[in-house]
């Protein structure tokens, strides 16, 4: 469950909204920036009586041989004099918005490190430091809140799908036709991206498959042209989950891109072996009939009966009212129901050159 949020229009939102104005000029970001901080405050106060629930599977109990394993982690962090130390119920504003506890970041890491308390340590140490750099810079707070979350939820941008790969891993989307490269950065997906994997590894959904397979990721290009392709995409993405997250990388999938596409990523990750290994282009649906060996159909990777409509199959998936049916009875469904309608961006007028 997250907690009622501690929301303040910090310096960070004015500074936004300067970054804002400069792209749709003063009238037109104030209305669009003001509109969603408004929209988070309101939100906040009128959800104060209601619980905006993650569904958390019923919590493992912790064997005798891991509470061993928690306590010599906690021992290790200590000696090093590490900030987020001993590992206890503390739970640290720096590192996360919801009520999750230093002992359960770290139940994670020990679980998908598969009771090594080695890897575990150090995947502690990178994903707090990495969190803690997000929450302690304005404006980049892993916050629903945060209105450069908030406005990102209200497509289907990036998503978790309702059924697992073939190798039983969670499967994260990402839907690149909803991300306007002229008005939105890299690193406003990336933002996006860490929101989502958190809450991942909070809820721990479909029987703990991220904790335990890991995930992966299926990037739908078949929408864009070459010209809204920011190679960035692929590359942030994967450093940071490799870097950062306690959570092992399965497929990374890019769903039909044009020839430029491909080419410019082939050529980019041509040096980056670990990604190079994991990566692939999936150029059709479904695989030959009398095959098994098709690796740029989609079918080899997911089950031909749970592919999306929307990616050529007969599942019913809709990645744009995800996140609206996720909080179905909670505010924050009107919200993003709302401003889906009021808030659609028009590209700026450019101002004739002599």
């Amino acid at each position: 469950m997250i907690e009622k949020y501690d929301f303040t229009l910090s310096s960070s939102y004015n500074n936004e909204l300067s970054k804002h104005s400069c792209i749709y000029g003063n009238d037109m970001a104030t209305n669009v920036y003001i509109n969603d901080v408004n929209d988070a405050i309101c939100t906040e106060e009128k959800a104060e009586n209601t619980n905006l629930d993650i569904k958390k599977i019923k919590e493992r109990s912790k064997t005798m041989k891991e509470i061993e394993q928690l306590k010599n982690m906690s021992e290790k962090l200590q000696k090093s004099s590490y900030k987020f130390s001993p590992i206890d119920n503390t739970v640290d504003k720096e590192l996360t918005r919801s009520c999750w506890t230093r002992e359960e970041i770290a139940l994670f890491c020990l679980r998908s490190m598969n009771n090594n308390v080695e890897k575990a340590v150090k995947s502690y140490k990178s994903f707090t430091t990495m969190m803690c750099k997000f929450n302690s810079k304005n404006g980049n707070e892993i916050d629903i809140h945060n209105p450069a979350i908030l406005s990102q939820l209200r497509t289907g941008k990036v998503v978790i799908f309702d059924k697992l790969d073939l190798h039983g891993r969670l499967l994260v989307i990402i839907n690149l036709h909803h991300h306007d490269p002229r008005f939105q950065t890299v690193d406003d997906l990336i933002l996006l991206f860490v929101f989502v994997l958190e809450l991942i590894m909070i809820e721990n959904p479909y029987e703990y498959a991220a904790e335990r397979n890991g995930l992966s990721i299926l990037i739908n290009a078949s929408k864009i042209g070459f010209g809204d392709f920011r190679v960035e995409y692929c590359l942030r993405i994967f450093q940071l989950i490799m870097k950062s997250f306690p959570i092992k990388i399965g497929q990374v999938l890019m769903f039909k891109p044009n020839r430029l596409i491909k080419f410019s990523i082939k050529l980019a990750i041509i040096t980056k072996k670990k990604l190079k290994k994991k990566f692939q282009i999936i150029n059709k649906v479904f695989e030959s009939p009398d095959s098994i060996t098709d690796f740029d159909a989609l079918s080899h990777f997911i089950d031909r009966n749970y592919i999306p409509k929307e990616f050529g199959g007969k599942h019913d998936f809709i990645s744009d009212n995800f996140w609206e049916l996720k909080y179905q009875g909670h505010m924050l469904a009107e919200l993003i129901q709302k401003r889906k309608v009021s808030t659609k961006i028009q590209e700026p007028t450019k101002m004739p050159t002599n």
